[in-house]
């Protein structure tokens, strides 16, 4: 069995790795749905030029969008009014708006119940989208070559994978989630909680090991060792 580590991992890397082995292990940062003030101040925005985007921007003309500018220029108008909040206080606001799953009645109960994390990534999307390049945007995997759209990840997975992705980044549930809508076959090992890289990737080294000495599936081989590992 050969095991590779490709260092600097590309959207092109990722590409040839899944077409040549059985196993990938793709270790990233997901840079997740959270607004920070680094996302405002790495625009090179002010609060001033956000809220103006806000308030005197186009209106929006798919249904969510304009929904969810409508419900967020409602709960912003008090701060506009007392003039221009400080960069903390806005991205505090705008948390908010990223944060609560059922913002502007977005989603639905059901939604909200069963991923509110991916209603929270989904609530980012719109926000990027409202703000247009304003602030830095959320919900990328970053690699060498840049920050990537989940569906980036998953359009550079060929259809017919072959094997098992095991993605190893800190939140995984959405970058399965495109992968599968463009690979309803592929095998994707991912977690629905947020994980730690580092215990995550040494677990991921137990199992190329035993894989190396036993051989046997990638997946059969983590399920077992996580069985022990719950037992103990």
């Amino acid at each position: 069995m050969k095991v590779d580590c490709v260092r600097d991992g590309t959207l092109e890397s990722l590409t040839g790795s899944v077409g040549a082995y059985d196993s990938v292990v793709l270790v990233a940062h997901w840079k997740a749905h959270g607004v920070s003030t680094r996302d405002v101040s790495d625009a090179g925005s002010t609060a001033e030029e956000i809220l103006e985007t806000i308030f005197g921007g186009k209106d929006e003309d798919e249904e969510r969008a304009r929904t969810f500018l409508d419900t967020l220029r409602r709960d912003l108008s008090e701060q506009r009014g007392q003039g221009a909040p400080s960069i903390d206080t806005l991205v505090r606001s705008l948390n908010n708006a990223v944060h609560n799953p059922g913002y502007g009645d977005l989603w639905g109960e059901t939604a909200v119940g069963r991923a509110p994390n991916v209603c929270r990534a989904a609530n980012r999307d719109l926000l990027d989208r409202v703000l247009d390049r304003k602030i830095v945007p959320g919900n990328r995997v970053e690699l060498r070559d840049g920050m990537h759209r989940a569906e980036a990840i998953a359009g550079a997975i060929p259809l017919d994978p072959g094997g098992t992705v095991d993605l190893t980044v800190c939140q995984s549930e959405l970058l399965a989630m495109a992968i599968k809508s463009c690979a309803p076959d592929a095998r994707c090992v991912q977690t629905v909680q947020s994980i730690e890289v580092g215990p995550r990737l040494a677990l991921s080294a137990t199992v190329l090991r035993l894989q190396k000495a036993r051989g046997g599936d990638y997946a059969a081989l983590l399920s077992e060792v996580l069985d022990e590992l719950r037992d103990d």
